[in-house]
């Protein structure tokens, strides 16, 4: 995405520069067509324009990267983020705050996928048991 998001930004930057040079080329009545450094004055000034469209762009582009859409990134104050919108910014890479399994201490991960299986068993009895109750049923018999 963001490949295709600086091509945009590069093609927007042709296309500014090449309006220029179409207002230019419209057969209009002006005084810059009479003069010798005309052509050469539009050239340069679409060219300038074009590349100060292209830095504008991605200089925006480049503060958009920096926006965290958890409100965890680099400089988080004073940018705005989910965790902004009146929640708490989480740090999306730990799990911190989004209730996501994190290692304790000592333990492989091969131990966290246990622990992980264990909490879903439980979760699908508890289920189960839930909608027995609801159902009127005993679900132990």
């Amino acid at each position: 995405m963001l490949l295709d998001l600086k091509f945009s930004i590069y093609t927007l930057a042709i296309t500014a520069g090449t309006f220029g040079a179409a207002l230019y080329g419209m057969n209009l009545k002006n005084f810059i067509e009479e003069s010798d450094l005309g052509f050469a004055g539009v050239s340069v000034f679409c060219t300038l324009f074009g590349f100060v469209v292209a830095a504008y762009g991605l200089k925006k582009l480049r503060k958009v990267q920096q926006l965290s859409m958890w409100g965890s990134g680099k400089n988080t104050k004073g940018s705005w983020g989910v965790g902004a919108w009146g929640g708490r910014s989480r740090d999306v890479c730990s799990g911190e705050g989004m209730g996501l399994p994190k290692l304790r201490t000592g333990e492989s991960l091969g131990d966290l996928i246990q622990r992980e299986r264990a909490l879903a068993r439980r979760l699908a009895q508890a289920e189960a048991r839930a909608e027995a109750a609801v159902k009127g049923v005993n679900p132990r018999g």
